[in-house]
């Protein structure tokens, strides 16, 4: 998926599945790191903004905070069977790194909106984020 600035694909790995996400700030960034997991698992192009959840994540660094965000997004599916197809994120740097998100989706139903793979966990495995002039890459793996 991909926007003006914004967007994200899947790399070759060999056993798990590695995405690229970026964006022209980190907030968007995370935004398609966010899709990109949800597309992991379903159809994230059929996913209704039927319901909002509200949460923060934080981290040290910004690996830490991609780590705890993804890790949360994980737990949603896992307790809640939720998946979500947009985010509204803003971050704060202070002490640590703050993520106030805002994700929109609706209940999983494979017959809706199908049923791809089931993802475990993140890791810090590959992970990546990197600082460019015109837009922040943000890379990592999930185990499947």
């Amino acid at each position: 998926m991909v926007s003006m600035t914004g967007g994200y694909r899947f790399l070759p790995h060999t056993a798990d599945i590695k995405v690229e996400a970026w964006g022209s700030d980190l907030e968007e960034a995370f935004k398609y790191a966010g899709i990109a997991f949800s597309d992991i698992i379903v159809d994230v192009s059929k996913v209704k903004k039927k319901l909002s959840r509200e949460f923060d994540a934080d981290g040290g660094d910004i690996q830490e905070l991609l780590y705890n965000f993804i890790e949360r997004l994980i737990l949603f599916v896992d307790l809640e069977n939720i998946i979500f197809s947009d985010f509204n994120i803003d971050m704060k740097k202070a002490s640590t790194y703050i993520l106030n998100c805002t994700a929109y989706g609706d209940y999983i139903n494979p017959d809706i909106h199908g049923y791809k793979t089931l993802v475990k966990a993140i890791t810090y495995h590959e992970m990546e984020i990197i600082e460019m002039p015109e837009k922040i890459l943000i890379r990592y793996v999930v185990d499947i």
